[in-house]
């Protein structure tokens, strides 16, 4: 029996949200890793950790959330690289605006990075069940 509330099956926003969540473990490594051992500044690191998360989270959703068979991965990777990359403009957006313009302790770059995920869980649910895995 499917998870439903009010008659809509809750099954994909869920399995979305805990793919996102480990995107998230991934992004947030990438991003401190970069930070504070390669020294990079933090709006780069946040592109870098971008293409690491998205890829690990292309990999499970077409695998796990969304189950969408499909021969040409390397279309489908481009494609949600692509259409996310619109859900990052927005994250990166948010991120760099918290940090900016924040004032101590809010201008954390890990605080700036989960607030701005947050934002973006939404939106990317959507682009990423719509043009990157419809059936």
């Amino acid at each position: 029996m499917p998870f439903t509330i009010e008659g809509k099956n809750l099954r994909q926003p869920i399995k979305f949200g805990i793919v996102g969540g480990m995107g998230f473990v991934v992004d947030a490594f990438v991003l401190f890793m970069l930070i504070n051992f390669l020294y990079l500044n933090p709006y780069l690191s946040r592109l870098i950790s971008f293409v690491f998360a998205a890829s690990f989270t292309w990999f499970l959703h077409s695998k796990y959330t969304f189950s969408v068979k499909t021969v040409n991965l390397s279309h489908q990777w481009i494609k949600f690289i692509i259409f996310n990359g619109s859900g990052m403009i927005l994250n990166f957006l948010i991120y760099s605006a918290i940090i900016y313009f924040a004032t101590n302790p809010f201008n954390n770059p890990m605080f700036s990075l989960f607030i701005s995920s947050i934002v973006a869980y939404a939106y990317n649910f959507n682009v990423s069940r719509r043009y990157v895995f419809k059936k």
